[in-house]
């Protein structure tokens, strides 16, 4: 006769919960919330360092459709005439 008895009898379970009211900014918000604090303009390493972007292949993806797009501005440096700066429009 088999005879049922509980396998872990004084185990306690976790409660386990996904938390899902936390969302991650795009890029693209992250672009904007950097570029509306540097008004001058910032070039392309110095954006990605501010902004918190680790891919440099997504910061230029997203810098090419926000340029299409007309949100940014590329333009050069004043002072240099070779860097160029990206500004919001």
């Amino acid at each position: 006769m088999v005879t049922s008895r509980s396998i872990r009898p004084k185990k306690t379970t976790l409660n386990n919960y996904i938390e899902t009211t936390i969302s991650k900014d795009t890029t693209r918000t992250k672009i904007i919330k950097t570029l509306k604090n540097h008004k001058k303009g910032l070039p392309l390493m110095e954006l990605s360092i501010d902004a918190g972007v680790r891919s440099s292949g997504n910061l230029h993806e997203t810098l090419r459709r926000m340029i299409i797009s007309n949100e940014i501005i590329k333009s050069k440096c004043p002072h240099c005439s070779t860097t160029i700066l990206y500004k919001l429009r």
